[in-house]
């Protein structure tokens, strides 16, 4: 098998994110495109630039990995598992959550996104983050799922209420596809601290 391994940033990458990348090349289990561009923002453009390059190139899965969320262990292993979204949960910040920081893994509970703090192993959602996130190319194959898949949405008061990874897990499940968390295998987030580290706290 093929991957395409991405890591979008803006001319920064943590070192942890660099140390998994010499791991997942050394490894050598796989055939490997590798990009890190450097992208201005918005996030949105980044990631549909590299959606493009994913399926327009020949690689069997695309893992998208941010420049501040290193999985714990080596994503690609995972690949085996032929899963069509599978997110490797990374601690997100919102003020609308209870504790702040949470798991970036979501079921729908009465409508909303509801951060999923207890999950164990392979478990199917409805929304993971895109920080740290393995996707099969049939998902691409759909041709809905090609026009502008990463894309945040706006209230009328121009407010973003949803993020373009929790959209495109929406698209997806629209199209068929089903969406996976690897809670095994979770991912770090360096923000000033490790935000793992504040889980439940605030």
């Amino acid at each position: 098998m093929k991957a395409f391994v991405t890591i979008p940033n803006r001319g920064w990458v943590h070192r942890q994110v660099m140390g998994l990348m010499v791991r997942i090349v050394a490894e050598r289990e796989w055939g490997i495109d590798y990009d890190a561009p450097v992208y201005p923002p918005p996030y949105d453009s980044a990631m549909n630039t590299l959606a493009k390059r994913f399926y327009e190139g020949d690689a069997d899965f695309w893992l998208n990995i941010d420049a501040d969320n290193p999985p714990v262990d080596n994503p690609l292993k995972f690949m085996a598992l032929d899963k069509d979204i599978l997110g490797f949960p990374t601690p997100g910040l919102s003020e609308k959550q209870d504790p702040m920081v949470h798991p970036m893994a979501f079921r729908i509970v009465d409508g909303k996104h509801s951060p999923v703090r207890d999950g164990k192993g392979l478990e199917r959602l409805d929304a993971v983050s895109s920080g740290a996130m393995l996707i099969a190319r049939r998902v691409f194959e759909n041709p809905k799922m090609r026009r502008h898949p990463f894309l945040s949405v706006y209230n009328e008061d121009g407010i973003r209420t949803h993020g373009p990874d929790i959209m495109f897990c929406s698209r997806a499940r629209e199209n068929g596809f089903e969406i996976w968390a690897n809670f095994d295998c979770p991912s770090l987030h360096y923000k000033e601290v490790e935000l793992g580290e504040l889980m439940g706290k605030l």
